[in-house]
């Protein structure tokens, strides 16, 4: 977003930057981006740094308290590897042919726009595109991310609505959580079992994926969101027909206030989760 499309009743707005990498020779497809940028927004959120002890609380509950805005932007070589130095998360995800590079996204912790490191701001915004080559590969994630059929969007502005979509069903999955544990007491192996509650990250071996797929049926929207943590939050973003958009509600809807790329206020992706535990696949994530 530059200055000329900043609300006037927000004198001071704040924002995350995600980055995409974008390598001009062998680019990454546009659905992995925007996988890993989904991913990379919810790592970020789920990070203990992001806990209330820690050092990334305030920053994110301040933005998260104000109109929620993504600023996308691309980087290549050094400026890739200089953007790594401010904080924030970087998810790698693997292409699924050798015709393309791998998708590489780092969410940034939210600031005031404008007011991040130099490494940050010098990165263009406008203009992001990548190879809109095949569907997703991520054929058995948890959560799918629709985007609306009857738009067209950058991969950029396609990134930060993914990311959009992530971070609310994230949210209503943790809320459901702290819900659900306020309910129950705890005993020693509960205790055990709800690790993820407050957020820090779980690793994410096989063997808790299958344990927790055995869990789901009991547990809820609880044990989803501690399955998609086990498989490090990836999701599948997908094109309905415009049909299926038109005939199909979903938990999460994402509505654009427009102002970039849209006229007026617009619905530009949907997220919905499945009681199912995904194997776990070479994508990691990077602080």
């Amino acid at each position: 977003m530059s200055a000329a499309t900043k609300p006037e009743h927000e004198p001071d707005p704040w924002a995350m930057d995600v980055v995409v990498l974008r390598d001009k020779h062998r680019p990454a497809r546009r659905v992995d981006a925007c996988e890993a940028a989904a991913r990379a927004v919810v790592s970020l959120l789920d990070d203990p740094r992001c806990q209330p002890d820690g050092p990334w609380w305030q920053a994110v509950q301040h933005w998260e308290n104000t109109r929620i805005r993504k600023i996308v932007r691309r980087a290549d070589g050094k400026r890739w590897t200089d953007v790594q130095e401010v904080a924030g998360i970087t998810v790698t995800q693997p292409a699924p042919d050798d015709d393309h590079d791998a998708a590489a996204v780092r969410a940034i912790v939210p600031a005031p726009v404008g007011g991040q490191p130099r490494a940050v701001n010098k990165l263009q915004i406008s203009g992001t595109h990548l190879p809109d080559d095949g569907v997703s590969a991520s054929s058995d994630a948890i959560v799918t991310i629709e985007i609306n059929p009857m738009i067209e969007m950058t991969t950029g502005k396609a990134c930060a609505q993914c990311g959009h979509a992530a971070q609310r069903a994230y949210r209503i999955l943790q809320e459901s959580q702290t819900q659900e544990s306020s309910q129950k007491t705890w005993g020693d192996d509960d205790e055990q079992r709800a690790q993820g509650l407050h957020g820090h990250v779980v690793p994410a071996p096989q063997q808790r994926c299958d344990q927790v797929h055995g869990q789901l049926q009991e547990g809820g929207e609880a044990e989803i969101l501690r399955c998609w943590r086990a498989d490090r939050f990836r999701v599948r973003v997908v094109a309905p027909t415009v049909e299926q958009w038109q005939e199909h509600t979903r938990p999460v809807e994402i509505i654009d206030a427009g102002f970039t790329e849209f006229d007026g206020p617009t619905a530009t992706t949907r997220a919905y989760w499945h009681a199912m535990c995904a194997p776990e696949s070479g994508v990691h994530s990077e602080g």
